[in-house]
């Protein structure tokens, strides 16, 4: 009692959905050209920042769409 057993898909999920929605961001993967190109097109909408570090931060504007930005990462990163 007490435990979660998480699939691969699962701590996929809880990984995006907590890196996003903490100030430290979530960092995004390194040489994932399709992960860059969201992150950038989302910038470019104003939802997030991707900072120099790598890592990818919401906006206030991004809180709002947090569930769907996060839907469409953690889907990404699932394939």
């Amino acid at each position: 009692e007490g435990q979660e057993r998480l699939t691969p898909d699962n701590r996929v999920a809880e990984a995006v959905y907590l890196g996003l929605r903490t100030s430290d961001g979530l960092a995004l993967t390194a040489g994932d050209v399709a992960e860059l190109a969201m992150a950038q097109s989302w910038g470019k909408e104003g939802w997030t920042t991707l900072e120099a570090d790598g890592r990818l931060r919401c906006t206030p504007t991004g809180w709002l769409r947090l569930d769907a930005l996060a839907a469409a990462l953690t889907h990404h990163r699932s394939r």
